[in-house]
């Protein structure tokens, strides 16, 4: 019998709005995950390197690319985060810039890695791979949660 190619099918809503997923293992430290490939990040970086391109009248240097590529990951692959603290244990609110800020920092390479070897799995965006609460199925172990988006951990627990 051949695979199934309903198998393979990708959720474009989970690709666009992201999935919940631990990205410290035991840490409780989650982040909401779009797909690499969804169109609000490829149309965001297309901007930002048609701006420099622009602005400069040249194409993008090496680091003006990595650096628009960080930018529009931080807008539009790493959407949301919760259980993380700074050294006073107080929470630290997402924020695109806070993203930025320490997703550009190399002592957090380890964590920006993380992120987007979630991003480019393809069994986490798969339809099937996120039907409730699945633990251990995909992406190395990592905690996979699908949750409808704008709804907060109250409204889809109960």
């Amino acid at each position: 019998m051949g695979m199934k190619l309903s198998s393979i099918a990708i959720d474009s809503d989970k690709s666009e709005n992201g999935i919940w997923k631990e990205v410290a293992l035991g840490t409780g430290f989650e982040c909401l995950i779009a797909r690499h490939t969804n169109s609000r990040f490829r149309a965001e970086l297309e901007r930002r390197l048609m701006d420099i391109t622009r602005e400069s009248s040249k194409e993008p240097t090496a680091k003006q690319y990595s650096d628009a590529t960080l930018k529009a990951f931080c807008s539009h692959i790493l959407l949301d985060w919760r259980g993380i603290e700074d050294d006073d244990d107080q929470p630290i609110p997402y924020s695109s810039e806070k993203a930025y800020e320490i997703l550009s920092n190399p002592e957090y390479a380890d964590l920006r890695e993380a992120i987007e070897n979630v991003s480019t799995s393809e069994k986490a965006y798969r339809r099937e791979a996120n039907l409730g609460n699945l633990k251990g199925s995909s992406g190395g172990g990592l905690k996979t949660e699908s949750k409808p988006t704008g709804t907060s951990e109250e409204e889809t627990e109960g």
